[in-house]
């Protein structure tokens, strides 16, 4: 499958991320802390003003890339341990005994023969007639 490849390759880039970017975004508000209430210590800054919304900036970026990234851990985490347990028959939720909830895969010896009337509506009357005969 082509996606689980995808989803493969993303999973450690967001566990790499999430906490560069949380590192990144407490030295950013460092620096924009710094800017704001010391700026004699930043040498070769022109604009304070400019330099700090830009540190703010950087800041919320960090942010999102760490949200997106938490985000994106947390959907895998919830629905990719599922599929997977489910897919390979090993999940703790089948009953004992059970390699899937496929029954004809497990057992190819079971013939699967048509319902009467499945499938179409030409039979009513037929359908009726076995109603009446239950009940």
């Amino acid at each position: 499958m082509a996606s689980n490849d995808m989803h493969d390759r993303l999973l450690p880039i967001a566990r790499f991320c999430a906490p560069y970017s949380t590192v990144g975004a407490l030295f950013m508000y460092i620096v924009a802390l710094l800017i704001a209430k010391q700026p004699f210590y930043l040498l070769g800054l022109d604009d304070f003003e400019q330099s700090r919304e830009n540190a703010l900036g950087s800041m919320w970026l960090f942010i999102a890339i760490v949200l997106i990234s938490t985000a994106y851990m947390g959907y895998e985490s919830s629905t990719r341990r599922n599929y997977d347990l489910v897919e390979t028959g090993n999940s703790p939720n089948l009953p004992r005994g059970m390699s899937s909830y496929n029954y004809y895969s497990d057992n190819p010896d079971v013939e699967l023969t048509p319902i009467r009337g499945s499938g179409s509506f030409d039979n009513d009357d037929d359908i009726l007639d076995d109603l009446r005969e239950f009940s």
